[in-house]
């Protein structure tokens, strides 16, 4: 929540000069970029630099150009401008400075809830135990993301108890598969229902889905399911996800500042209207009352009450975490003294300065 003074607001509700207490003042904003000069009067430790410019250049393509061609200084982070890893050796093999540090993001494969095929907890755990996490961190990321199992990462306050990493047992996904009467060669089949699912992926919500959507299409295959994927764009992804069309999605978690509480409630509890970010899982009787519970906790009881979120959800495999990736930084070289930002919502500057 925001309190704007009456005084810097327009008929039309919108503020004419913005102000604060920070380090920066607003010199002019639009569309394109926002410009911000250091404040004189800040209380503070002040920038080394007197200005800083914030473009907006959607296209992943068209930021990495920039930077190479000196029209950038720092590109990267989690959300707003994220690097590829492909994008990253580019960089470096040209001689540009990449930065990688973990994240406190996970990336992970959900299941419609409202999908019947998918309520099994048999067929849920045959998928993730069909994925090589190893090959999707190391071969398909390059190295710039880690395995993952549990919902959070280590970075994240109070993540819970770490479990191993699985390896691919093909074989044990199989035999869920089996036990859970999907039977048959090739594609395996109940009541006569082929086990078909599809997977939603959007290049402009998650780089290099597409292709991690292909790499897991391969590795289900081996085990009798068919998955087809459907790739939309950002928007059309905001109206299917809360709308459950589909049958599996990747998400990503929050990541810091705000976790494990933002992802547990926006994701998993279903008395909150998440919009177009939808929903992981959710189970009103059953887990709604161990995230309130966690909510309210206090002192010592907090870790016990989100491990005990954290149990319920790996015990029904009720999602799939797939990998932590790791948080890519360019920048040119007048860049000095870079230094990763502690989360997203805080803008790289201090301690750097530009050579000239």
């Amino acid at each position: 929540m925001r309190f704007l003074s009456p005084g810097i607001g327009g008929a039309d509700g919108v503020y004419k000069e913005p102000i604060g207490t920070g380090p920066w003042i607003v010199a002019s904003s639009d569309d394109s970029a926002t410009v911000l000069l250091r404040n004189e009067k800040y209380w503070g430790e002040k920038p080394t630099f007197s200005r800083v410019e914030l473009k907006v250049i959607p296209d992943s393509r068209s930021r990495v150009s920039a930077l190479m061609a000196g029209d950038l200084d720092i590109i990267g982070g989690d959300y707003v401008a994220r690097l590829s890893p492909q994008e990253a050796g580019t960089l470096r093999k040209r001689g540009i400075a990449v930065e990688a540090s973990p994240g406190t993001g996970t990336f992970l494969l959900g299941y419609n809830p409202d999908r019947e095929i998918l309520h099994d907890a048999r067929v849920r755990e045959a998928i993730s135990v069909a994925v090589d996490r190893e090959i999707v961190a190391k071969a398909l990321l390059d190295g710039y993301a880690d395995p993952a199992i549990d919902l959070f990462s280590e970075a994240v306050p109070m993540a819970g108890t770490r479990h191993p990493i699985p390896k691919r047992d093909t074989e044990r996904a199989k035999a869920l598969l089996q036990e859970a009467g999907w039977t048959g060669d090739g594609v395996r089949a109940k009541d006569g229902v082929p086990l078909k699912l599809e997977l939603v992926v959007s290049e402009e919500a998650a780089p290099g889905s597409r292709a991690l959507g292909e790499v897991l299409q391969g590795m289900l295959q081996v085990v009798g399911i068919e998955m087809s994927i459907r790739s939309v764009d950002h928007a059309t992804r905001h109206d299917d996800i809360p709308a459950r069309k589909y049958d599996l999605a990747f998400f990503t978690t929050i990541g810091a500042p705000y976790d494990p509480q933002g992802t547990l409630t926006n994701y998993f509890l279903s008395t909150i209207d998440s919009g177009t970010d939808g929903k992981i899982y959710l189970d009103k009787e059953g887990l709604d009352p161990l995230i309130n519970a966690a909510m309210a906790a206090l002192g010592e009881e907090r870790p016990v009450a989100f491990q005990r979120i954290y149990d319920w959800l790996y015990e029904r495999h009720a999602l799939a975490a797939l990998i932590y990736p790791q948080r890519m930084w360019a920048y040119g070289a007048r860049v000095q003294g870079f230094v990763t930002p502690p989360t997203e919502y805080d803008m790289p500057f201090k301690g750097i300065s530009l050579k000239s």
